[in-house]
């Protein structure tokens, strides 16, 4: 049996238990390569001027590489451990 709420305007919507990303109307391949992209365009700029939800799907990931590269002594076990293959070796060293 599946839950579903009723709406107000007649409709129904299944309950969103343990859904915690946002799907930005992308599949998964061009949502993940967005957000690395957009991570990476964080550490190399700085900041980034996007949308509300994308910003809330990449901030999540961007403080993880940050308290990652904190507890880290070394940038390139930093860099192994958060998933960016490519680009710039100076990006990780701020």
């Amino acid at each position: 049996m599946i839950n579903c709420m009723k709406m107000k305007g007649g409709g129904t919507t299944s309950m969103r238990h343990r859904v915690k990303t946002n799907k930005l109307n992308r599949s998964a391949s061009h949502r993940k390569a967005m957000l690395n992209n957009m991570a990476r365009s964080v550490f190399e700029s700085g900041s980034i001027i996007t949308t509300t939800a994308k910003a809330k799907e990449v901030r999540p990931l961007v403080e993880n590489i940050i308290t990652k590269a904190k507890k880290s002594k070394y940038y390139q076990l930093t860099r192994r451990k958060s998933g960016f293959k490519q680009g710039n070796k100076q990006t990780f060293q701020r």
